[in-house]
């Protein structure tokens, strides 16, 4: 039984990686199944958080001894040592870029009806609510 501590989504290829703290090892976890395939029979790893950077296809860690690490999938999840010393760290977060805002409508798009009322129906509807209005305000008194 595999219990990995920290837990990244890889949106590139639709899976679903977990690093074991201690053993530092890497495994992709079966979303329906749950079963653990090893990645990576790693070198030690305190406590760490994972997270998957889409933009670079790496995933990176940073751990209680505050190491931080990439994991490169395209390398066999080698993994690289990108600073030490950040303090104690058990989380991990990446937040890529903003996607583009939608393209407005193109000219000469589909025009969307605003229903309106003629003039009748308008002064009819004044009518209704002023006839209303006088006969609550004759209950009232």
């Amino acid at each position: 039984s595999v219990g990995p501590g920290s837990l990244a989504y890889d949106s590139t290829t639709d899976r679903l990686i977990g690093l074991v703290a201690g053993a530092g090892d890497l495994y992709e976890i079966d979303r329906t199944t749950a079963a653990a395939t090893l990645l990576l029979d790693g070198a030690f790893v305190n406590n760490a958080g994972l997270a998957y950077d889409s933009e670079a296809d790496l995933f990176w860690a940073v751990d209680y001894n505050g190491d931080l690490y990439t994991y490169d999938p395209a390398a066999g999840y080698a993994r690289t040592t990108v600073l030490s010393g950040l303090g104690s760290n058990v989380g991990l977060a990446f937040i890529g870029a903003a996607p583009p805002p939608a393209a407005p409508p193109a000219p000469g798009g589909p025009v969307m009806p605003v229903p309106a009322l003629s003039p009748l129906a308008l002064l009819a509807a004044l009518l209704g609510f002023m006839l209303l209005g006088a006969t609550r305000l004759g209950r009232a008194r």
